[in-house]
């Protein structure tokens, strides 16, 4: 059995963002986005909606298609947010493309890194490559032989999983992880190996198709082709974020249905044992994003220093707004669009658009209007209240939670600071979390 302190029900990016920070301050942690929650102790069943911040973003995506179709950016508000992005800090062994593997150097396992030529400082030979994804496939297959209830995502049926000569050996003799990796001729990424998959020395096979189990599941909510295909990231990219740091310091989220009792929750066969549980109250609010276009012109891409595959993010006290190009779709070819959020009216907007000397040729406002959710108490439980409209606020949410668990004592944002204050330090709190935190193992 599993376990872990607290337990966070809710699908929302308070409650991923959270979890993320309990989990990398030491303190294990499951977020459960379930939709269905059978409470056995009282016999209560909750049917749960998605969060604002999460079904907002669908729809806001959904309008924005309509006015400009191109791939929809990440709404990053702070330096460690981009970093998660640019390096896909979800596991130590980056496999983006099967012929294109790498590794973290030594010196990046233990601290957050600034920028991605810190991480992948060495590039694997041809025989390692072969031989990592041979250790992943073969795990994934001994996996659905002897431990299939961990494996959530896998297809395959009983009686149909065929082992090669191989993998029948490693069942058969039972091997331990030093063992199968010297099979393997791995034993030179063993510490790589280890942090990627949460193993500890001298695991059992049993227990390290456990872990593995747990690792393809969640790599398999984020991606449809395999634990070992990394794919570019989607919409909602903030919450995929928050998401997957939670597994990188060794927590859980769980979105299947599942079952509480007697501080136990149970999903599909997996059994966590927790301490409290945190729910999140949301209280009304409404969000708003102004989009507007301008020509795409060699003066406004030195302007903004945008490049194909850039966005930059511009700040003001009084806006925030992401530039990207609208290159690659037929709709937005040469134009440049200009996002804004977190902002207090229009006509500030328009004030921050003159100094740029920038006249949008379009532009619209889209506006969500929310009403307090209710939510089903259970037992042994901390209810805290959140504002859910943006990334700082829903930062300065968690740090209420942390403040009130008795791990923090000094929020990071303050009331009285301006946008560009907060982004300062957002940003200076991240690039020290390095030399900080250690990782959980």
């Amino acid at each position: 059995m599993e376990q872990c302190e607290y337990l966070i029900i809710g699908d929302g990016l308070v409650e991923l963002m959270t979890g993320a920070f309990l989990n990398m301050l030491g303190h294990r942690t499951l977020v459960l986005k379930s939709r269905t929650i059978i409470h056995a102790d009282s016999k209560i069943s909750v049917a749960h909606k998605p969060n604002y911040d999460s079904s907002d973003q669908l729809s806001f995506n959904k309008l924005r298609a309509t006015f400009d179709p191109n791939q929809v950016p990440y709404y990053a508000s702070s330096l460690f947010v981009d970093i998660v992005f640019s390096a896909q800090l979800s596991h130590y062994l980056t496999l983006e493309k099967t012929g294109q593997v790498q590794i973290l150097s030594k010196s990046a396992l233990n601290s957050l890194p600034t920028d991605k030529q810190q991480l992948l400082q060495t590039q694997l030979s041809p025989l390692l490559k072969r031989n990592i994804l041979k250790f992943i496939m073969s795990l994934h297959q001994i996996t659905s032989l002897i431990q299939p209830g961990f494996l959530v995502s896998t297809k395959q049926q009983e009686g149909t999983v065929v082992l090669n000569q191989l993998e029948e050996n490693i069942v058969n003799e039972k091997m331990n992880l030093n063992q199968v990796l010297e099979k393997l001729n791995l034993t030179e990424l063993k510490e790589e190996i280890m942090l990627t998959f949460s193993f500890k020395e001298g695991e059992t096979l049993e227990q390290m198709c456990q872990k593995f189990g747990t690792y393809t599941a969640s790599k398999q909510k984020f991606d449809n082709c395999g634990c070992f295909i990394i794919n570019q990231y989607g919409g909602s990219d903030v919450h995929q974020c928050f998401e997957r740091l939670n597994f990188v310091y060794g927590g859980f989220v769980l979105t299947d249905d599942c079952t509480i009792q007697n501080n136990t929750c149970t999903c599909q066969g997996i059994n966590i044992e927790f301490k409290e549980i945190i729910q999140f109250e949301h209280h009304e609010y409404k969000k708003e994003y102004y989009l507007a276009v301008i020509e795409d012109t060699p003066e406004k891409r030195a302007q903004f220093n945008l490049e194909e595959s850039k966005n930059q993010i511009i700040l003001s006290d009084k806006c925030k707004c992401i530039v990207r190009l609208g290159a690659g779709q037929q709709l937005s070819k040469g134009c440049i669009s200009l996002e804004f959020y977190e902002y207090e009216n229009e006509q500030e907007i328009n004030k921050f658009m003159e100094t740029l000397n920038i006249t949008p040729s379009k532009h619209q406002t889209f506006s969500f209007t929310h009403t307090e959710n209710q939510i089903i108490p259970f037992e042994n439980n901390t209810i805290l209240q959140a504002v859910s409209t943006d990334f700082d606020t829903c930062l300065s949410s968690a740090e209420d939670c942390l403040i009130k668990l008795g791990i923090k004592t000094e929020k990071v944002i303050k009331e009285q600071m301006t946008i560009l204050e907060r982004q300062n330090a957002v940003d200076s709190m991240f690039s020290r979390r390095g030399q900080d935190v250690e990782i959980v193992e």
